[in-house]
Formats: structure tokens, C-alpha cells, sequence
């Protein structure tokens, strides 16, 4: 994010940028803020799990998509306490980043109607807080992640969840976890906020 200078007039910035890093070195993923350009399908993600090919990999739960504002928050799971994640409406106040699962429909596992829903990330039903079945959630911390609809198992391993064990020939199981990420960066951020990074993450669980 890039701000205008002290007394620069209040401009909604553009465009959040998704550092990677890979074997193939660094790219950069841009979502534009809703203002400029509403979020379409062009910023689905997509993360597969796969297992270690000698010693097998378990989940104990679901992944989450988490956010924080810095690695450190990050490593710790320390919610954030920088203001980049938060609006600056004082009747508001809510999260800057939305998120939307989509791997049921990604997969062809489920087939709900008119999913995603038309502006999604302004949605009536948005949700704020832990692991429910919110399938559209602000995102920040650990304090407020989204889940996928259905459960991950990695490729190779298995997943065990309140005692039943899943494998890929289990049915409605997936190796990906689908999902979309939204901005709603207002106008009047502050200068105190520019420059910020803002870490998303998948979280694992392993046995």
C-alpha cells in the first residue's frame, strides 16, 4: 500500500500485492481494492497439501487461512494489534481483508447455488471469529480464520478429525484448499498505516 504524503489528498489505495516465494523465485499476485475494481475469480488461490513421501503425513484438523502483520505475529499466532487490519470507520470497525472458501465448488464437490454470492465480500452474513461454518469471514489472526467446507486430506496421508480417520478414497475429501481474498481498504486510511505488510497464511495441524 502506498499513501499520499503529509497533506496529500485521501486516496483509496489500489491494489494489495501477494508476495510468494518458490522454486521458481519470487512473484507478485495483485488484488485490486473493491473501490477500484470489485474482486472477481481472478484472485481464487488455491494451496494443495501433499504428504511426506516416507513417512506419511496426518492432519488433526482442517487448514485455516490466517492474517497477521508480521512474521513474528505470525510464528507466534499473535493477533494483530497494527491498524493496517482494521477499518477506520468508528461504527465499523471491522477487518481490512475478507475471505470466501470455494473448494467445494472447485472440486466439484458440492453444488451451491449462486456460490459465490454477488459482492461477497460486503455480504450480510460475513462472519467475525473462530471456526464456524461461515463459509465468508474477515480475516485477522487466529482470532478470525476461515476453514474450507470440506475436509483436506493431503495427498499421500490422511486426516483424522474427532476420532474418523479420512483418506482420498474417503468421500467429499479434497488434497486442495480453494479460496478467495478481498480488500476493503477505505479512503482515509492514515499515513501511519502505509507500508505495512499483511502475512496470509495457511495453518496445519499435525498429528
Amino acid at each position: 500500500m502506498r499513501r499520499p504524503e503529509l497533506g496529500g489528498a485521501p486516496i483509496a489505495p489500489e491494489a494489495l500485492f501477494l508476495r510468494t516465494e518458490g522454486s521458481e523465485g519470487v512473484s507478485y499476485v495483485k488484488i485490486d481494492n473493491w473501490g477500484k475494481t470489485a474482486p472477481t475469480g481472478l484472485y481464487s488461490m488455491c494451496v494443495k497439501l501433499e504428504a511426506d513421501p516416507s513417512m506419511g503425513t496426518t492432519l488433526i484438523s482442517k487448514p485455516r487461512l490466517e492474517a497477521y502483520d508480521s512474521f513474528e505475529a505470525a510464528f507466534k499466532g499473535t493477533d494483530p494489534e497494527s491498524p493496517i487490519l482494521t477499518g477506520t470507520d468508528s461504527t465499523v470497525m471491522q477487518p481490512l481483508l475478507r475471505a470466501i472458501d470455494v473448494t467445494g465448488e472447485a472440486q466439484g464437490i458440492t453444488t451451491t447455488a449462486n456460490w459465490p454470492p454477488a459482492n461477497w465480500w460486503f455480504d450480510a452474513g460475513l462472519s467475525y471469529g473462530g471456526s464456524d461454518d461461515n463459509r465468508i469471514k474477515y480475516i485477522e489472526g487466529s482470532n478470525s480464520f476461515l476453514e474450507p467446507s470440506v475436509t483436506i486430506v493431503p495427498a499421500g496421508g490422511s486426516t483424522i478429525i474427532e476420532g474418523t480417520t479420512y483418506t482420498t478414497a474417503s468421500s467429499v475429501v479434497s488434497t486442495e484448499f480453494y479460496f478467495s481474498v478481498a480488500p476493503v481498504i477505505p479512503s482515509d486510511v492514515t499515513r501511519g498505516q502505509s507500508k505495512k505488510d499483511i502475512l496470509i497464511l495457511i495453518r496445519t495441524f499435525f498429528a
